[in-house]
């Protein structure tokens, strides 16, 4: 038999047994050492990379706004992935064997992943958050969204995070929540950032036709003044949008297929469970009385 033989064609040839009892982790060395060069190098990048971000938020005392807080929130969870997480998951490639059976080690690993992921996507829905009220109301947003109103959202963000990362650390409830969470949360966060570029893309026509105008009769130029400043600082922060969008977007590809895995898993192990009661049905069915 082939020895690279998968874990779903393992599972799907179970008929009269446990799931976990017929799971194999049968990879080749060349699999093994690829996987975790790619591993080693994309935690060394993510690591400076995060490292430089957080450093340099913290030196300059010009990144003390509100999304600058919320950025240093996102690098510090990427930070996880990238120094904590993805060298657990090497060790779970090397030594898959010695650490199937580890119970701390397994709750280790699954507390510090769904931390990192669901500290990520409230930051990200922060951002949103910050971006769509810069945009919406640009002269009352110094107002709206405070300093305080940041840590206060950064705190409860990581606490309910912890909190559910917990959970699925001792206690292993059903992904399925976990999906439709996060999923929630990034479709609330695209309907945003569509609202963001629709008010900007109405904003610069105004600008436009008011400029125009302004050419024409250039009387209507005081009157129109304060219009005009909330017009251009719009724009200014439909630039800033358009890089956290950026940000958002790369994070949404990357993480789709992960919060998607768990679905494909539910639908393998039901069709497995199935197949392991017809398996049985049969067996007693041509067995004699």
């Amino acid at each position: 038999m082939n020895e690279t033989t998968t874990n779903l064609s393992n599972l799907l040839k179970c008929t009269s047994c446990s799931i976990g009892s017929q799971v194999e982790w049968n990879l080749t060395l060349t699999t093994v050492v690829t996987l975790s060069l790619i591993d080693v190098i994309i935690s060394i990048v993510g690591m400076l990379g995060n490292c430089l971000v957080l450093l340099a938020i913290a030196k300059n005392v010009n990144l003390r706004s509100v999304p600058d807080f919320l950025i240093f929130s996102l690098s510090s969870a990427d930070l996880i992935v990238t120094a904590i997480y993805v060298p657990l998951y090497i060790t779970h490639i090397v030594w898959y064997e010695a650490l199937r059976k580890n119970a701390i080690y397994s709750m280790i690993k699954s507390f510090v992943g769904h931390l990192a992921l669901l500290a990520s996507i409230a930051s990200i829905v922060g951002i949103a958050i910050d971006r769509l009220a810069a945009i919406r109301w640009p002269l009352r947003y110094p107002k709206l969204v405070t300093k305080t109103f940041a840590f206060i959202f950064i705190f409860s963000a990581w606490l309910m995070s912890a909190a559910i990362a917990t959970s699925y650390a001792f206690f292993e409830p059903s992904h399925i929540f976990l999906l439709c969470y996060c999923m929630t949360l990034l479709l609330v966060t695209i309907l945003m950032y569509s609202y963001i570029f629709k008010v900007a893309h109405a904003q610069r026509k105004r600008i436009v036709a008011m400029r125009y105008r302004d050419e024409e009769d250039p009387s209507q130029r005081t009157a129109d003044n304060q219009d005009e400043r909330k017009s251009a600082k719009t724009l200014k922060e439909r630039k800033a949008a358009k890089t956290f969008a950026i940000v958002i977007g790369v994070f949404v590809i990357t993480w789709i297929p992960l919060l998607g895995y768990p679905l494909s898993v539910f639908k393998v192990q039901e069709l497995v469970s199935l197949k392991a009661f017809c398996g049985r049905r049969l067996f007693r069915c041509g067995t004699p009385s």
